[in-house]
């Protein structure tokens, strides 16, 4: 029972005051793939305490571990009567623990179809109404600046006419080097599983901050990529050129444009400076979360 209270106050404190700490913090906007990448660990910290803390309940051990349990578990299923060692708090245990992985693959899974659809009715309006430039570049019809990049089977960068018409060579270069770190760097499969606990579980803090978070993030990633391509400056000029856009990116799609461009201008404009005890103490506080629930899990 003392496993399991400390592996749910670990992943409550993960969920709550962590995921709020990290999600001000300044660091990740000078380092986003650290940034993505520690809540990505914040998300499995999580899940696995929890689900380790209802496993850690179906142990008759003295001092229960979630790896015990797990072992009387897989011995008991190969007896004539499986799971008939549990008790009522052993099943309750057992129940929290799958329906943690059950809840967690299940709406994954139907997010992930959802956009599969939309990304592909959006792909075949593309193919009436867009022109074929090269590659997977489709150019549009539209007199506003407008980029965004379209996932599944291979993917399709949409430009609009205006972003042609009303850019230089080298700021529709630096946009489609943007969209281009979008697919290359596989950006959907980042953002889906935070923007669908963003979707089904916005009460909580950790979904609520890493939903956006992840998602601004993988735009500095792209942003970086297009810099190393295309250079900061004719970067910035295109973003600056967008801010008076009106029109946003589908919802199935990663854009160029959108709510937080803003804040994409000021980090290239003026670089955060790093604080580097922030940076120091979020992921040391990550790593001994991590360590304490190694330690808990096999005892």
């Amino acid at each position: 029972m003392i496993t399991a209270v400390a592996l749910t106050g670990l992943a409550l404190l993960a969920a709550g005051p962590a995921s709020s700490s990290l999600a001000h913090g300044d660091w990740t906007r000078r380092y986003p793939r650290a940034g993505v990448a520690t809540w990505f660990s914040l998300a499995i910290l999580i899940l696995t305490s929890l689900v380790g803390a209802g496993l850690s309940l179906t142990s008759e051990s003295a001092a229960p571990t979630a790896s015990g349990a797990i072992g009387s578990l897989m011995s008991s299923l190969s007896g004539p009567r499986p799971l008939a060692h549990l008790d009522f708090v052993g099943a309750v245990g057992l129940s929290i623990a799958f329906n943690v992985l059950a809840a967690s693959f299940v709406i994954v899974l139907l997010t992930a179809l959802r956009l599969r659809s939309e990304r592909a009715h959006h792909r075949r309006i593309l193919a009436v109404v867009g022109q074929h430039v090269e590659g997977r570049t489709v150019l549009v019809e539209y007199p506003e600046p407008l980029a965004y990049f379209v996932p599944g089977h291979g993917g399709r960068i949409v430009m609009s006419t205006g972003m042609t018409q009303s850019f230089d060579i080298d700021e529709v270069a630096a946009v489609l080097a943007h969209e281009e770190g979008h697919r290359r760097g596989h950006h959907s499969s980042l953002v889906l599983p935070f923007h669908s606990l963003g979707v089904h579980f916005r009460w909580l803090p950790f979904a609520r901050h890493a939903s956006g978070c992840v998602a601004e993030l993988i735009e500095f990633v792209a942003d970086d990529r297009a810099i190393q391509t295309s250079g900061r400056e004719s970067l910035l000029r295109a973003l600056l050129a967008m801010v008076t856009t009106t029109t946003a990116a589908p919802s199935c799609a990663l854009g160029v444009g959108g709510s937080k461009i803003g804040d994409r201008i000021e980090r290239l404009s003026s670089p955060t400076p790093v604080r580097h005890w922030q940076l120091t103490s979020q992921l040391g506080v990550l790593g001994i979360a991590a360590l304490c629930a190694g330690v808990l899990w096999c005892g």
